[in-house]
């Protein structure tokens, strides 16, 4: 009888029948892109949605906010992959580290004061404060 605990070897060890699909993230969002969407399959329509820009203002992905009526508010990411050579929007955060929200701004003003806030709401309420 054999050792049901025994450790696997490299040759036994069975593949998982589902792969999943390569995907990669494309940063910046380059000008074929499809048009992100308009809404996610289970929240729906976003109350708001923050542009996430490089140094040069091109876009990187959104960052979207709902409000879900009696449980508050969610927030998710929507970047761009390519999966199986396709561009795909998918309701995915950017690998580590993620980028700065404001770097176009920040890159077009050096010399600019920088405030550290939570959020990207706080982040545009301050801008305006300061300005």
């Amino acid at each position: 009888m054999s050792d049901p605990f025994a450790p696997i070897k490299a040759d036994q060890a069975t593949k998982s029948k589902r792969t999943q699909p390569c995907k990669v993230i494309v940063n910046p969002v380059p000008d074929e892109a499809p048009e992100p969407p308009a809404f996610h399959p289970k929240l729906g329509v976003p109350s708001y949605r923050w542009t996430y820009r490089d140094l040069s203002g091109a876009v990187l992905g959104y960052i979207c906010r709902f409000d879900i009526e009696g449980a508050g508010k969610s927030f998710r990411p929507l970047c761009l992959f390519r999966v199986e050579k396709k561009l795909r929007w998918r309701w995915e955060a950017w690998p580590q580290p993620r980028p700065l929200y404001g770097l176009d701004l920040l890159a077009n003003a050096p010399d600019a004061s920088v405030v550290i806030v939570e959020g990207e709401k706080a982040a545009d309420a301050a801008r305006q404060l300061l300005l």
